[in-house]
């Protein structure tokens, strides 16, 4: 629960420009120049996308007008105090039963790629297979295509890509990685990690330094913030990194060749390459 209240005070009119942002973002900015207390009863409502406020307006009009945007009910609870919960669903309509469609004999439907736009994203590291919108918290999905790009990278690629993810910084094999700014010490020691890290469905480390896997022919990374104990146990407290390989497909024959070449000042040039053959 999501509670946006200013300090004690008769409700009055004010001139609010408030900038897009979540509802309880906006919700804030309403209870700040408004004397007005508002609470939304759900988080998961509280962070859906809003457009702005502008004009003057009392707390009452303010709170409907950021209840319609957000697809939203906004319950009076008080003289000066509203309540934000999820619109009730409309009833349901009798629809009319579609036509039966005739399809030729002959016909053959057009093979679809599963990275069409609008395709369903799932989320395996929850271990329930949910759509990304199911997953009770905050996830970050990584195409392997961008972790792929511009040669073989190791775990920096999630690093430069993930906000919540950072580093020691104290070299390959011996960094430790933290999410969301929850570490016990720069140090690796006996005790288990606060970040689980998984390559599949195959823990990687349990209070050793990051591996740096070279991230070649992945399909994606999954970051998903902890807590998250109940599913993962100890070790997981930050959260979890997984790395989902790209799996082999039967019956389909392909080749992926790539390389790279790199070159320093007052150095030897470098280059890597790698290939995948399925």
């Amino acid at each position: 629960m999501l509670r946006a209240s200013a300090a004690p005070g008769a409700a009055r009119e004010a001139v609010l420009v408030i900038p897009p942002g979540s509802v309880s973002e906006v919700a804030i900015g309403i209870a700040r120049a408004t004397n007005a207390s508002i609470v939304i009863a759900d988080p998961a409502l509280g962070r859906r996308k809003v457009a702005g406020l502008k004009g003057r307006m009392g707390a009452a009009e303010a709170v409907r007008k950021l209840a319609r945007a957000s697809g939203m009910a906004a319950v009076q609870v008080g003289p000066n105090a509203w309540r934000l919960v999820a619109a009730p669903r409309p009833a349901r309509s009798l629809a009319r039963p579609k036509p039966a469609r005739v399809v030729p004999a002959n016909y053959t439907p057009a093979a679809q790629s599963p990275e069409a736009e609008g395709a369903p994203i799932t989320v395996t590291a929850s271990k329930r297979d949910l759509t990304f919108a199911e997953v009770p918290g905050q996830v970050t999905l990584l195409d392997g295509r961008v972790l792929e790009r511009g040669g073989v990278g190791g775990t920096e690629r999630i690093t430069q890509r993930a906000a919540t993810v950072s580093s020691t910084y104290l070299g390959s094999g011996r960094n430790k990685l933290f999410i969301r700014g929850i570490a016990d010490s720069s140090f690796t020691g006996p005790t288990q990690a606060t970040v689980g890290q998984y390559f599949g469905d195959l823990r990687l480390s349990y209070n050793a330094p990051d591996p740096d896997l070279r991230l070649s022919d992945m399909e994606r990374g999954e970051i998903l913030e902890g807590p998250q104990g109940t599913l993962y146990g100890a070790g997981s407290l930050g959260g979890i990194i997984r790395r989902v390989p790209r799996a082999p497909e039967p019956g389909e024959t392909s080749l992926v060749v790539s390389g790279g070449a790199s070159t320093i000042t007052n150095g030897e040039p470098g280059g890597d390459a790698h290939a995948t053959m399925n």
